[in-house]
């Protein structure tokens, strides 16, 4: 008897998310085709790895017969929702953050908009009056809630940093004894209202939307002006458009992944409508074929007109699961039964939460005082501005390393049982803290930058037109100036030859040959070095006093002559009695001849 109901409600589960995942995936398709624009590149990652296990599922209702392993589409399917949970997470820190520029703008709108924000008003009663009206303009509890919430966070509301911890300390005392999940949700929210939570550096971490979030960051608001304000109000209104977007495309993806899910899971325990499940099948082959192709066609009609014959029958057998009975999860996890580690897995996939954790935790801790104060203690740390910390004088080492960034700290902590005494069981506590820091190299990267110019054509007359673009360092070249400044540099500044700096970039792949290097140095210094050395020596002409002494070079390759010869560098420089910038110019000649200084300064 048991054991029938067990397999009904999964019976259920299969057919109710076999129905939901068809009529969501139908919809997601649409969604993605009335987009204006290309999803993001991060969500369609994660939808392509979801159609490769969903064909693969397909396959085998199409070829009636079991053409995939499902424990391999079991363990794809796993991997595919810790990767879109943690896309969430990023996606949330992104929502956390710019949640709080968003108060951040809203507390500056009153530099420009005094007509609506932080005007006094002429009449406080009256004031006072339009407050309440609006607190109370209806008897919904939670929509009072959400105004008396809107209308305090515009209060100036000041306190000392010690009376805010005091207060969050209190106010956690209330999960003494409840799940440590519970308390874990509440740090969450704490550590997101402080902007712990940030998203990922870099622009790996969700390309659209970390640029905005560097225009943010790089933004003085004590200093902002109204244009910058208006600008930035358009930005915040931007982002969040493309994080809703995101985030909407990750929760569908989600609820898609989960159904899958159950169906491996259910399907050798399930019975299902052979009718319907062809028109599933059908279905979702037929938007599969366009999702890949990802021209974002219409549907065919002839598929959107199979989909009334799903209707209502979702509905009908989520009552069935419901229905069914409920058996505690500590009972279904520990049990050996097939069915009933396949019914806990399933009772998660559709508890609600569609990011729940799939392992099993054989007893949830139950938060105490010192558990409470352990991780408050670590949220503090992580919240307290660096002036609240005491200061300690800075030894060489910190001295020396104060001008680098901090990019990777380790902690090394007590872990599990390591964490108590073996000789009397009591649990350590925490004396001090070594922090002890290093100096890492990071060598030298060269990346590619890539111009792509559109050209134009007037479809009456013909005529060509393309746009105006910034010039080359060097046509037909690969050269940047940032990459022949860094040749110049290692060369004149450093003393490093260019059959050196051959090999060197040979060690990063690069092939660079001497003579190349050669050719750009000169064809640089000609073009772009040549203009600014005649214009230093305008300035050096018009000085009162010229300093100036030969010494001697000796230069490889000179025409009709030995590589031994002494040739002649002439120096000529300026200082500060001289009336004009100070600078240094030289002059290479092959003879230390008077004339040499003569035609260079003329007649003056």
């Amino acid at each position: 008897m048991e054991l029938r109901k067990r397999k009904n409600r999964l019976a259920a589960a299969y057919n109710y998310s076999f129905i939901r995942m068809t009529l969501n995936f139908y919809t997601c398709y649409e969604m993605m085709a009335e987009k204006t624009g290309e999803p993001a590149e991060e969500t369609l990652a994660l939808y392509d790895r979801y159609l490769g296990s969903l064909g693969s599922f397909l396959e085998g209702f199409l070829e009636k017969k079991e053409t995939f392993e499902k424990e391999t589409l079991l363990e794809e399917l796993e991997e595919l929702r810790q990767d879109t949970i943690k896309e969430m997470e990023k996606l949330t820190a992104y929502t956390d953050i710019f949640q709080a520029y968003e108060y951040v703008m809203n507390r500056v709108e009153g530099r420009f908009m005094p007509q609506l924000v932080g005007k006094k008003p002429e009449n406080t009663d009256a004031f006072m009056e339009e407050i309440l009206n609006y607190l109370t303009q209806d008897s919904d509890p939670s929509g009072f809630h959400e105004r008396f919430q809107l209308v305090v966070s515009q209060l100036p509301v000041r306190f000392t940093k010690n009376k805010f911890f005091a207060l969050i300390q209190e106010g956690l005392s209330i999960y003494k004894g409840a799940p440590e999940a519970g308390l874990d949700d509440m740090i969450y929210v704490l550590r997101c209202e402080a902007l712990l939570n940030r998203p990922k550096e870099g622009t790996e971490s969700w390309k659209e939307l970390y640029p905005f979030l560097e225009e943010f960051n790089q933004t003085d608001f004590k200093t902002l002006e109204a244009a910058e304000y208006y600008h930035l109000s358009s930005k915040l209104e931007e982002v969040s458009e493309k994080i809703t977007d995101a985030t909407g495309d990750i929760l569908m993806l989600m609820d898609l992944v989960n159904d899958l899910y159950v169906l491996l899971l259910c399907g050798d325990h399930a019975v299902s409508d052979l009718k319907d499940t062809q028109v599933m099948v059908e279905i979702m082959s037929e938007v599969l074929k366009l999702f890949l192709d990802k021209q974002w066609k219409e549907i065919p009609v002839e598929t959107a007109d199979l989909l009334p014959q799903l209707e209502g029958k979702q509905e009908t057998y989520f009552e069935q699961w419901i229905a069914g009975e409920e058996i505690p999860m500590d009972e279904l996890a520990k049990s050996n039964l097939p069915e009933c580690k396949v019914l806990w897995k399933t009772e998660l996939l559709l508890s609600g939460s569609a990011f729940a954790s799939l392992e099993y935790k054989a007893s949830e801790a139950m938060a105490d005082e010192s558990m409470i104060s352990e991780k408050l203690d670590e949220l503090f740390e992580e919240i307290r501005p660096s002036s609240y910390k005491r200061k300690k004088r800075k030894g060489k080492r910190e001295e020396d390393l104060s001008n680098f960034e901090t990019v990777e700290t380790r902690t090394y902590k007590l872990e599990g049982e390591a964490c108590y005494c073996p000789e009397c069981g009591k649990k350590y506590s925490v004396v001090t803290k070594e922090t002890v820091k290093r100096l890492r190299f990071v060598p030298a990267k060269f990346e590619v930058e890539e111009e792509i110019t559109y050209v134009y054509s007037c479809p009456k007359c013909g005529a060509m037109k393309r746009p105006e673009k910034e010039p080359s360092l060097i046509r037909g070249s690969i050269a940047t100036p940032s990459l022949v400044a860094g040749i110049m540099n290692a060369k004149y500044v450093n003393g490093m030859p260019l059959a050196r700096q051959e090999r060197e970039f040979a060690r990063y792949d690069l092939d660079l040959s001497t003579k190349t290097m050669a050719n750009w140095i000169i064809n640089c210094a000609d073009r772009y070095l040549k203009p600014l050395y005649q214009l230093m020596k305008e300035e050096l002409l018009e000085s009162r006093y010229i300093h100036c002494d030969e010494s001697r070079i000796q230069v490889l390759g000179e025409p009709e002559q030995k590589g031994t010869t002494q040739n002649w560098m002439w120096v000529y420089l300026t200082d500060e009695f001289s009336g004009s910038p100070q600078m240094v110019l030289f002059d290479y000649e092959r003879t230390r001849a008077g004339y040499h200084p003569v035609n260079f300064l003329g007649k003056r």
